[in-house]
């Protein structure tokens, strides 16, 4: 409690756990220990509501239990394939990002890496093309250094629909041959792409895997993963992606906004000049009964990314009113 300050005179304090938020204090009012702001503790109640949604949809409904299956035949299929999955390490921090991809992964990896000390020593990822010397997930072994001292593990999903669009934008851009089959077919039937991608997809057996970019979101996130650590947050892309963000790398990392805006504005400017060819894929509309046919074919990915048990999004506490000047 601060109290009797009279005459006008006001304290102020600054948040601990805050970087860029200073609160100015005066009159007489409870004020409490230094905290996050309510916002960016809801953020992280959603995320960590979001895993455990995860964890009971796929250990405990038989649509889960029959995903499980699947994934660990395409998780076979992928190293045939020689593809792998892609997880991040800051040993120092305790904290490992499992990348999916088409979700706004590359951000959230850029976020872990500038929040790592010393990044060069401390900071690993397997699967990743960009990471020298390149190693993949499946082939580390259980004693591995990588992975020691991690405590928490995260991950960033998106709509399945909005990432299905992104996706196949994707393989057009790697001229994948089974995406530029789809863009003939879509051009001599008058239709959109997207529309006949996921005709395509729906035709053939659970376990065809054209890419990795058009998995279910589920998949990467299956416990028969090498994940070093239970899954402990899932950050969702959308209007509130940079307030998770923030509060990730708050939590985490210990690192302030102003990083966490400055790895976004640079992937914005990247994303404005990739692929201008072929964003008419991304754009095109999309009638119902393709958005019903998407939801369909990644009905598992629906059943827990916006889970009724995951708290709705609300309105900041009012700040208490001052005092009455004496």
């Amino acid at each position: 409690m601060i109290g009797g300050i009279g005459g006008g005179t006001c304290v102020s304090r600054r948040l601990a756990s805050v970087v860029v938020v200073a609160t100015a204090v005066c009159g007489t009012y409870d004020v409490g220990p230094p905290t996050r702001p309510f916002h960016l503790e809801q953020r992280l109640r959603e995320m960590q509501a979001r895993a455990e949604a995860l964890k009971e949809v796929i250990n405990s409904t038989d649509m889960g239990r029959k995903n499980r299956r699947n994934n660990e035949y395409l998780s076979r299929k992928l190293i045939d394939d020689g593809k792998d999955y892609e997880i991040s390490v800051c040993r120092p921090r305790g904290v490992a990002f499992v990348h999916v991809y088409k979700a706004a992964g590359t951000t959230a990896k850029q976020m872990v890496r500038a929040g790592c000390p010393e990044p060069r020593h401390h900071f690993s990822c397997c699967g990743c093309e960009s990471e020298e010397p390149g190693v993949f997930c499946h082939e580390l072994q259980e004693g591995y250094t990588w992975n020691r001292n991690v405590s928490t593990t995260f991950a960033v999903v998106r709509d399945p629909v909005d990432r299905f669009r992104s996706g196949i934008f994707e393989l057009a851009l790697r001229g994948n041959q089974w995406m530029m089959d789809n863009i003939a077919r879509a051009e001599t039937d008058n239709k959109s792409v997207a529309e006949v991608a996921i005709d395509d997809l729906r035709s053939r057996q659970l376990w065809f895997l054209p890419d990795p970019h058009l998995m279910e979101q589920t998949f990467f996130l299956s416990e028969h993963h090498k994940v070093p650590h239970a899954l402990t947050y899932v950050a969702k892309v959308g209007p509130n992606y940079v307030d998770d963000l923030y509060a990730l790398g708050q939590e985490l990392l210990g690192i302030d906004k102003a990083v966490v805006e400055h790895i976004g504005h640079y992937r914005d400017a990247h994303n404005v000049s990739y692929g201008r060819d072929k964003i008419y894929i991304h754009d095109q509309p999309l009638d119902d009964k393709t958005v019903d046919k998407i939801k369909e074919y990644y009905a598992v990915d629906y059943a827990w990314i916006d889970h009724p048990s995951i708290p709705k999004p609300s309105r900041r506490p009012r700040r208490p009113r001052r005092a009455a000047r004496p």
